[in-house]
């Protein structure tokens, strides 16, 4: 976890702990030992979470895509398959009535009352999924 520079060389390590060259690669691909280094790097870095994430979203916010689609993809899981979820998991569709009216909420508050009320839909068993 430590930058490049600060790293101790290979065969300082091999030294430390007494093993051969194949050994230490052995560690280098363990599961167990790579896990465990993950939730280190988790732990040791989990303050500096909100910082980043406040800088991704000055950034989103300042028109830069990627920083927008990393932050939409922490913070709600933006961008993620519907399909790959659990069926019990999924959330239920919103009936193609209900889509009408939400789009014409979102249309209302963000330009004013300039957009009329949206006709009833002929079809009400329609369903239109939120993917």
């Amino acid at each position: 976890m430590l930058p490049k520079a600060l790293r101790p060389s290979r065969d300082w390590l091999i030294g430390k702990f007494n093993i051969n060259l194949s050994q230490y690669y052995y560690w280098l691909r363990h599961p167990n030992l790579n896990a465990a280094r993950r939730e280190y790097v988790k732990q040791f870095y989990s303050d500096d979470i909100p910082d980043v994430l406040m800088a991704m979203k000055d950034e989103a916010l300042a028109g830069n895509v990627h920083a927008a689609r990393l932050f939409l993809e922490y913070v709600d899981e933006w961008d993620k398959d519907p399909r790959s979820k659990d069926p019990d998991e999924r959330e239920l569709p919103i009936p193609a009535s209900e889509v009408k009216v939400i789009i014409y909420n979102l249309q209302q508050k963000f330009y004013g009352k300039k957009i009329e009320q949206p006709e009833q839909i002929e079809n009400e068993g329609e369903v239109v999924s939120e993917a």
